[in-house]
């Protein structure tokens, strides 16, 4: 006979691969929430802690009622009249009993805060991927002001890219870029030379400015070189003192990474 195996393999369901569009916008309102959420969390663990420590005291003040007791010692015709004797057994055993009931609440507080915790903290982690953003979003952004600044300043440039795929938190991007701006700018305007100037250097005569970004541990390095004549730091202090960003005496004294620092200045 023709036996045939039939094997089945597993498919994911349609609504499985559904994706939506949310606004970045609620996704922040979302985190915010679970920020306010964190807080609650952590009242409970101070609510708990407390609860410890009152079940710790209870247990202390009965300890000091038995002994009371044990000095006190059995009722007798001349001592401690026994009805007093019995509700002060009463009470140490109350206080054994409210301090394990404490006890008891404080253990599952804890637990609670932990699953909490957890949750909480995963949740975050889920919206944070939900809020990354490829860095070739900023590449591209950087490529257009590139090919803008070469445009305005009669240069030819060439814009490589690496690591592009690499995310970015969206609003770090957003505080990023205006920076990342001004040094591709200042590559192409201050850096790269003239097609006339790059030929008679022996140098291809366009220019070469290199976008990069690689995941160092839990850190992204954004990189931009350019191929061009170096930065005139000479040039970078004269600026400097006639936009009055710094005092005659604090350019003379700054060393050359001072003064490279305010190329991240616009202007």
């Amino acid at each position: 006979g023709d036996h045939r195996a039939l094997h089945s393999f597993p498919t994911r369901r349609s609504s499985d691969l559904a994706t939506i569009r949310v606004a970045a916008a609620d996704v922040d309102r979302l985190f915010e929430r679970f920020d306010a959420i964190d807080l609650v969390r952590e009242a409970i663990a101070s609510r708990a802690e407390r609860a410890r420590d009152t079940a710790v005291a209870l247990r202390e003040l009965r300890g000091s009622l038995v002994e009371a007791l044990r000095l006190i010692g059995a009722p007798r015709p001349w001592g401690a009249p026994a009805a007093a004797l019995a509700r002060i057994e009463r009470v140490a055993a109350a206080l054994g009993t409210y301090g394990d009931d404490l006890d008891g609440a404080s253990t599952r507080l804890v637990t609670t805060e932990h699953s909490l915790r957890d949750n909480v903290t995963s949740a975050k982690r889920e919206l944070s991927t939900m809020r990354q953003t490829p860095v070739g979003r900023i590449f591209a952004r950087l490529t257009t002001a590139i090919d803008s600044e070469a445009r305005r300043s009669g240069r030819a440039v060439i814009v490589r890219t690496r690591g592009a795929d690499e995310t970015i938190d969206r609003r770090i991007a957003e505080q990023l870029v205006e920076t990342c701006l001004q040094l591709v700018r200042n590559a192409v305007a201050h850096g790269i030379e003239t097609p006339e100037a790059r030929a008679a250097l022996g140098k291809p005569q366009s220019g070469t400015v290199s976008l990069g970004a690689r995941k160092l541990g839990n850190h992204l390095s954004i990189t931009i070189e350019d191929d061009g004549a170096g930065v005139d730091v000479a040039d970078v202090r004269a600026r400097a003192l006639d936009a009055g960003l710094v005092t005659p005496a604090i350019a003379e004294a700054a060393d050359d990474d001072t003064l490279l620092s305010l190329l991240f200045v616009p202007g």
